[in-house]
């Protein structure tokens, strides 16, 4: 565990998520509809020089997101981002009503659910809804300290939830190759 001494901004963390786009202004609207999403419109700015946002603060939660413009020239950088919510098949109705493609249904996963959609422009989002009362513990239960490395691998073999969860996510992956 680090000592070091960072200083970090209130209401920041000490990593944050930047998501650079084609279309900021949309990708906030959709994150205000889907989440309840709030922006900060005193953060916004917009470059002076082809009308782009450069800078904007969206709050998700207890996290803040940067979302800005790319570039004319600069390639899609799909942005995969892990999001707690309370319902999670109306999150999901929300985002395909505004054009998100599901690439993981609600499926049930290490005390809740999971479940991921692509946005309209391109990036991931990953959706946990735990159960009323349920921890999440991914540590090893035994309490002790692993020292064969294979047994480090993932096997899904005769779990169809985890082969499910692995299979959509390669395929959803391979989707993000068509953003531009």
């Amino acid at each position: 565990m680090s000592t070091e001494h960072v200083i970090v901004p209130p209401g920041a963390h000490r990593v944050n998520a930047l998501i650079a786009t084609g279309d900021a202004r949309t990708l906030i609207e959709f994150l205000a509809q889907v989440f309840d999403a709030v922006e900060d419109k005193n953060a916004l700015a917009i470059s002076e020089e082809d009308g782009k946002v450069f800078n904007s603060d969206v709050q998700l939660g207890d996290t803040h997101l940067n979302i800005f413009d790319r570039k004319q020239g600069w390639k899609h950088m799909p942005s995969l981002l892990q999001v707690y919510v309370k319902d999670i098949d109306d999150k999901l109705r929300k985002a395909v009503h505004l054009g998100a493609e599901i690439v993981t249904t609600p499926t049930d996963f290490y005390g809740g659910k999971l479940a991921r959609f692509i946005d309209p422009q391109g990036n991931m989002w990953w959706l946990y809804e735990l159960f009323e009362g349920q921890q999440t513990d991914w540590s090893d239960p035994e309490g002790e300290e692993e020292t064969n490395p294979d047994d480090n691998v993932w096997m899904a073999e005769g779990d169809d939830n985890m082969t499910y969860l692995h299979d959509s996510l390669v395929e959803g992956m391979k989707q993000l190759g068509r953003f531009e």
